[in-house]
């Protein structure tokens, strides 16, 4: 039997383009699987750090209101401390301040507010923190550090002035009903504007809830998170 040489050639060339064009396919298929294969090992990896960040965020958000806690609120009282350090330096140097007619040294800074100050700095460019997240927590922690320190500094600027006018100094002992109402005014000020205990541990509660609804709804491929506001 003989085959026609033209014939064959041509079933030569044939069987090359499909040995040829079958390596090609099978070499794109597995360079996309690997490159799948890549990206999600990194976004796995990634996902776990985001994870373990908000997790931190979240109970640094709840540790002051955290009974055990050394932020806990109640263990702290910056309206007393404030009063006390404006007594003490009132009081050991009352004549160069009756001359300045001001307080030249800045009102004190509590541990409450270096907290939030340091959670504020800590989260502003934070890569493991997803931006409406980020964006959504420093709204609601700047708001409140700085509506709170503005309502402070107006008191302790007011309490100065009376000291400067001759009027009694007050007292931090727990004796002087003076005192507590010029307390209680401070955080009238501060429920009214939304910085008291109640409304602070509620906005807490808030963006905790917050980042619980972003990973119950996490999902990469199929659905894009986006965050719900509150009132």
């Amino acid at each position: 039997m003989r085959f026609d040489p033209v014939l064959l050639d041509q079933v030569l060339k044939i069987t090359q383009i499909l040995f040829y064009l079958v390596a090609g396919i099978v070499a794109i298929l597995t360079y996309r699987k690997a490159k799948d294969t890549l990206l999600n090992t990194v976004n796995t990896e990634y996902q776990k750090k985001v994870i373990a960040r908000l997790e931190e965020l979240a109970k640094e958000l709840a540790d002051e209101f955290d009974s055990n806690s050394p932020n806990y609120w109640a263990r702290h009282d910056p309206i007393c401390e404030f009063v006390a350090a404006i007594n003490e330096t009132y009081l050991e140097e009352k004549e160069d301040l009756e001359k300045l007619k001001h307080y030249p040294y800045g009102y004190p800074y509590n541990a409450s507010d270096r907290r939030i100050r340091y959670i504020l700095d800590s989260i502003k460019s934070d890569p493991f923190i997803p931006k409406q997240l980020r964006d959504y927590t420093i709204e609601v922690l700047q708001k409140r550090h700085d509506k709170t320190l503005e309502i402070r500094y107006d008191a302790f600027d007011s309490y100065f002035k009376s000291l400067l006018k001759g009027k009694k100094m007050l007292l931090t002992d727990g004796t002087d009903r003076d005192f507590d109402k010029f307390h209680n005014k401070i955080i009238e000020k501060l429920n009214k504007n939304e910085c008291g205990i109640t409304a602070i541990e509620q906005q807490a509660h808030d963006i905790r809830s917050t980042i619980q609804e972003y990973l119950e709804s996490y999902n990469p491929v199929k659905r894009k998170w986006s965050i719900k506001r509150r009132a």
